[in-house]
């Protein structure tokens, strides 16, 4: 079964999933950030700053007298996320609405970029693995390095093995709902991969924090929660930068109360929902032969525990305040319904290739392209040269039913 034979409610609760899973390692509590393009990219030798040697330690230890405070703004609640303590030299680039009616994000966008082009950015990916879906474990893992490294085009790419990542266990809601998962024979954890590889004979660096939901029904997804990348001689700095930012958040209660009062409702219409699925998935229980009641009783245990590790994501999400919130994803379905909303509203949607999910952009334009990175350009101009932009910018084509 693939996810897009999933229930509505189970889809749903797959993307709540993924939600949680970039919140709780995110090192802000917002989520999901937008990618500086490739002449702002940069790494090189693998493993945590620790292992770098004393060198750079006195330049990446020297005091920062020039911090400053940042509030990150829900623009469409109105309402304050959270603040975090950016370094001298470092911009914070944010833009973040999300819907007071369904929840979902409308406008996301978060990357810390430092004077030498290095940067922090947070992800919102989606790599669902097991008898779910058929993907092994490990090609699901390969997807999600793919799903960072990848548009750095790296020449000489040398993955690390995956090695735990504990500093997760340091938010109490993450702590809190990887005991509950534990007894239920359920497992939260992440891990982190470090990355080196060389662009225009220059050698640069990484690491990716990824996350991982799994379950004893042979199923899980894997999340790529934050990315840390830049040239070799920087790693160590930039490392320590996202570390503190992480540490310096500081969350708003009030936004809290109101995405847990938005996604309880949500919440209840998925459960209202989910009882006439069980109610009509009895009536066909009890048609069917012999033979097939195994193999029914089986599914019908598997997705038990499904919705077990989706429902202690969902809960995380909230709390952590972390996650991108929105409801598009693999397997997302645009349908007239759709369609006519766009209309409506002058807009257009696209399926955006860097985060595998839909968006929602205002206007409605004959050319669009994107250089895959999160950025659009838009025009009715029919000689418009997208060559003429910095990058690799390609057309792409609105969604339609």
């Amino acid at each position: 079964m693939n996810l897009k034979q999933l229930s509505t409610r189970n889809k749903i609760l797959w993307l709540v999933v993924v939600m949680a899973v970039a919140g709780v390692v995110a090192f802000t509590d917002t989520g999901e950030a937008e990618q500086p393009g490739a002449a702002a990219s940069g790494p090189v030798n693998t493993g945590s700053p620790a292992r770098d040697g004393a060198s750079d330690a006195a330049r990446v230890l020297a005091p920062n007298r020039s911090e400053r405070q940042v509030t990150i703004v829900d623009q469409g609640l109105g309402i304050p996320i959270s603040t975090m303590t950016v370094p001298k030299g470092w911009d914070l680039q944010h833009d973040i609405a999300v819907d007071p009616n369904t929840g979902q994000h409308t406008r996301f966008k978060l990357v810390a970029i430092g004077p030498r082009n290095q940067y922090v950015r947070s992800y919102l990916g989606q790599f669902p693995y097991g008898n779910i879906n058929g993907v092994p474990f490990e090609r699901a893992l390969n997807q999600a390095v793919e799903h960072v490294v990848g548009v750095e085009k790296l020449e000489r790419l040398r993955l690390d093995r995956p090695a735990p990542y504990p500093q997760l266990m340091e938010d109490p809601a993450a702590a809190a709902m990887a005991q509950r998962m534990a007894s239920r024979g359920q497992k939260l954890e992440a891990y982190e991969i470090g990355f080196a590889g060389e662009r225009g004979g220059r050698r640069y660096q990484g690491q990716i924090i990824i996350a991982n939901f799994s379950s004893p029904g042979g199923f899980g997804v894997l999340s790529p929660g934050t990315a840390v990348f830049s040239l070799a001689e920087d790693y160590p700095e930039a490392y320590r930068v996202a570390e503190g930012m992480r540490r310096s958040m500081v969350r708003n209660p009030e936004h809290d109360r109101v995405m847990t009062s938005i996604n309880e409702r949500l919440r209840q219409q998925s459960d209202a929902y989910s009882r006439q699925m069980m109610d009509q998935s009895a009536v066909a229980h009890q048609r069917r032969m012999a033979d097939q009641k195994a193999a029914f009783a089986s599914h019908q245990r598997n997705m038990a525990g499904l919705n077990q590790i989706q429902d202690a994501a969902h809960e995380s999400y909230m709390t952590t305040l972390r996650s991108r919130g929105s409801f598009a994803s693999v397997g997302g379905d645009y349908g007239g319904q759709q369609a006519v909303v766009d209309q409506i509203h002058g807009r257009s949607s696209f399926t955006d290739p860097w985060t595998n999910s839909q968006i929602a952009l205002d206007g409605q334009y004959k050319y669009n392209f994107t250089n895959g990175l999160g950025d659009y350009y838009r025009t009715n101009d029919a000689s418009f040269e997208p060559a003429s932009l910095q990058g690799d910018w390609r057309r792409i084509d609105p969604l339609g039913p």
